[in-house]
């Protein structure tokens, strides 16, 4: 399926903002990862053989959150679903803190 005209470009320009913030977030997601304790340490149900940063689907969740709000603009329903999103990616990032 070939992308034509103005909507294709959107797709692409959807496409690229939401993999360039991903890739550039999940670093820095990392980082804070490991400077607030926000680590799946080794034992139990974990199979990792060091401390793995939890913080990446925060990242991967920001990003998507960009491009809706670039893509879809600043309208009641889309903020009302952009908050929902920013209220999930917030408690699964504490539940990941505590466990």
């Amino acid at each position: 399926m070939a992308f034509a005209g103005d909507e294709g470009v959107r797709y692409m320009g959807a496409f690229l903002i939401t993999f360039s913030a991903a890739w550039a977030l999940t670093p820095v997601a990392g980082r804070l990862a490991h400077r607030h304790g926000f680590l799946d340490r080794p034992g139990g149900h974990s199979t990792h053989a060091t401390a793995t940063p939890t913080l990446g689907g925060f990242a991967i969740a920001a990003s998507f959150i960009l491009v809706g709000v670039w893509a879809g603009g600043a309208d009641g329903q889309l903020v009302t679903v952009l908050a929902g999103a920013v209220m999930l990616a917030v408690v699964g990032a504490l539940d990941d803190r505590r466990s």
